[in-house]
């Protein structure tokens, strides 16, 4: 695609180069976090977890391509959302309903009921700067950048904006209200948390 715009083969390699060496940056992070999650969750230790997250990943890569990396991607998408949807819910069934998760929020501190919150927190330019960074940062990453060109044409383009706008929604606001409602209305320490 660089090539057809541009004409320029120059252009093409250092894209490419480029792209290269994001992954390599992002693979390793998601390796060490594979492994570290392994080591954690089962007791397996780091190396061996490390092994078997690089193993599994080749493997279904190699004979998969890049549909099974799709593949894999929509089932964890597909996690991620029932997960999302069963915290929310089980939040605000905690909570006491969403009516009295609010009125215990407002009791605490009625700021935390503002869209600015406790501490005016979300300052416009820290509102500014994180929808920078999601709504633009995002296509430079070199895993989307991978995804964007594989589209088969625009109104599939098209779609993907559709639905990707409503599952990352859902995403957001089913993991932030959540850990907001615990923290504040359970009266949990951010230590104990983050």
């Amino acid at each position: 695609m660089l090539f057809a715009r541009y004409q320029s083969r120059l252009l093409v390699w250092l894209a490419s180069l480029s792209l290269l060496v994001a992954f390599i940056g992002a693979m390793t992070v998601q390796f060490i976090g594979g492994a570290r999650l392994l080591e954690t969750a089962a007791g397996i230790p780091y190396e061996t977890g490390l092994l078997i997250f690089g193993v599994s990943i080749a493997l279904y890569t190699a004979f998969g391509g890049f549909r099974a990396s799709v593949l894999n991607d929509t089932l964890q998408g597909l996690v991620m959302l029932v997960g999302t949807i069963v915290l929310l819910v089980g939040v605000v069934h905690a909570a006491g309903g969403l009516s009295q998760a609010v009125d215990t929020l407002h009791a605490i501190d009625p700021q935390l009921v503002t869209p600015q919150g406790a501490d005016d927190i979300l300052s416009p330019a820290f509102m500014t700067s994180f929808w920078v960074l999601v709504c633009f940062g995002v296509v430079g990453l070199p895993h989307t950048a991978v995804r964007c060109i594989s589209y088969k044409d625009s109104k599939a383009v098209h779609r993907g904006i559709i639905i990707g706008t409503i599952v990352v929604a859902m995403l957001m606001f089913g993991m932030h209200l959540p850990a907001r409602w615990v923290v504040r209305c359970f009266r949990i320490s951010r230590c104990r948390i983050w």
